[in-house]
């Protein structure tokens, strides 16, 4: 006979977590920091390019662009927290 499920657990024969607040299924969630932070900085390194600040700028305008970050959330109560 299966265990009961404590809230905020990872459930070992389904692979689900259980919301800590309502018991809910918890379902992976990206967000990124938007596109437009990247390219201003992107932008301004192609600018300054000629200068050695302009290539850290570009490499950090790239790295902006592409990260995500990873979280939880519930599919009825909409709690929302941080994967590790």
């Amino acid at each position: 006979m299966p265990e009961k499920e404590k809230p905020g657990s990872l459930v070992e024969d389904t692979q689900t977590v259980v919301c800590q607040a309502c018991g809910g299924r918890m379902v992976t969630y990206t967000k990124g920091d938007g596109p437009v932070a990247g390219c201003l900085l992107l932008l301004l390194g192609l600018v300054l390019s000629t200068i050695l600040i302009g290539i850290p700028l570009i490499a950090w305008g790239i790295y902006v662009m592409v990260r995500q970050h990873k979280f939880w959330r519930c599919a009825s109560c909409g709690t929302v927290i941080p994967r590790t």
